[in-house]
């Protein structure tokens, strides 16, 4: 297979594309399979480091790229140099960005990726959110007053991979928006390609009618 010796910065190239990924010259079985498929990433190359050689391989944000990164890592888990760099960054626990990979490979397949990515919430600010530790009774010998509809505001939580480890913090001095991304760094997946912060924002707001039918009021951008 012929390729371009391209040169390549780990550490600065990995801040544009999808990851680096370099690992050295093994006497594992596996490796001859791993050379093969990081030799048809979206970049190559490989340099000599005293008698090691070092193999490099820029993966871009395609399906193609992921499975290929998905293939390196089954390949190479256990390499002591194995290495990845995503967003400028060593990253260092493999056994998150496969999973990571996994989301945003899923993501690929989906015809609109919003629809695995983005979870529909209630309004995460209300009170009966933030406060269900209290039941109030009140009994009336009034007649019953017609029953009202219930409304409830719902928003986009922008990441299904971390929306369950995620806790709104109201009276935090840093925005919503802010507060996701730091979590998505804490969860190393602020990589993904699909990832947007931005993307959190209230949709609609849902009314419950007195009879049951719900109806669905866009919200104003």
């Amino acid at each position: 297979m012929s390729y371009d010796l391209i040169p390549i910065n780990p550490i600065k190239d990995s801040i544009e594309h999808l990851m680096a990924i370099t690992f050295a010259k093994s006497t594992s079985p596996s490796y001859p399979l791993a050379v093969s498929v990081a030799q048809g990433a979206f970049k190559y190359t490989q340099t000599q480091l005293g008698k090691q050689i070092i193999h490099i391989a820029l993966l871009s944000k395609t399906k193609e790229d992921v499975n290929r990164g998905l293939s390196l890592f089954k390949y190479l888990q256990g390499l002591k140099t194995f290495q990845v760099f995503c967003k400028g960054r060593l990253i260092e626990d493999y056994y998150r960005i496969n999973h990571v990979l996994q989301c945003y490979l899923t993501a690929c397949d989906c015809n609109d990726y919003k629809a695995h990515c983005h979870q529909v919430i209630d309004n995460p600010f209300s009170e009966s959110k933030r406060s269900n530790l209290s039941l109030t009774i009140h009994l009336s010998l009034d007649q019953p007053k017609p029953a009202k509809p219930i409304t409830i505001d719902q928003y986009i939580f922008p990441c299904n991979y971390i929306y369950s480890y995620f806790k709104f913090q109201c009276g935090h001095p840093s925005t919503i928006e802010d507060q996701i991304q730091a979590m998505a760094v804490k969860e190393q997946c602020d990589w993904c390609p699909k990832f947007n912060s931005s993307d959190f924002n209230k949709i609609h707001t849902k009314i419950i009618m007195p009879d049951g039918n719900v109806i669905y009021q866009k919200s104003e951008q």
